[in-house]
């Protein structure tokens, strides 16, 4: 039996979904937690799961969370740092850029600017809102 092209198109559309559905709950999670570099990944996420990874005896795991929540807010602190830099240099570019620009230019460059502030200001209280709650799980 030939299987047709409708059955075919839905296995794959199936399929699909499944994949985008599982890639968009990896990254909202990852996101509740506040991790936002990478595939919604920081680099200290890689201190959580060493000890998961490793198999560590409940001793060894609890040495390593000691170590791990030492190494925590310095990690917070050179990103918060960072973002700070980038912020700064991404604002004086703008500015440099700003005078170069037709008045009309310049009406929508002011539009990008504010829905640019608007964002940060979101992404801000958002962080400090989930900071706040407790972890879903």
């Amino acid at each position: 039996m030939k299987p047709n092209v409708f059955t075919l198109f839905a296995i794959y559309a199936i399929a699909f979904g499944g994949f985008a559905v599982a890639a968009l709950g990896g990254y909202a999670v990852g996101q509740m937690h506040g991790e936002t570099s990478g595939f919604g990944r920081d680099h200290e996420f890689i201190l959580e799961r060493i000890p998961r990874a490793l198999g560590l005896t409940a001793e060894q795991r609890e040495k390593t969370r000691g170590i791990i929540d030492q190494a925590r807010p310095e990690l917070l602190a050179i990103k918060t740092d960072a973002r700070q830099k980038k912020r700064t240099v991404i604002d004086r570019a703008m500015s440099q850029i700003a005078p170069l620009l037709t008045p009309e230019q310049q009406k929508h460059f002011e539009n990008l600017q504010k829905a640019r502030q608007d964002f940060r200001n979101a992404h801000d209280k958002l962080q400090v809102a989930l900071k706040a709650s407790p972890p879903p799980f």
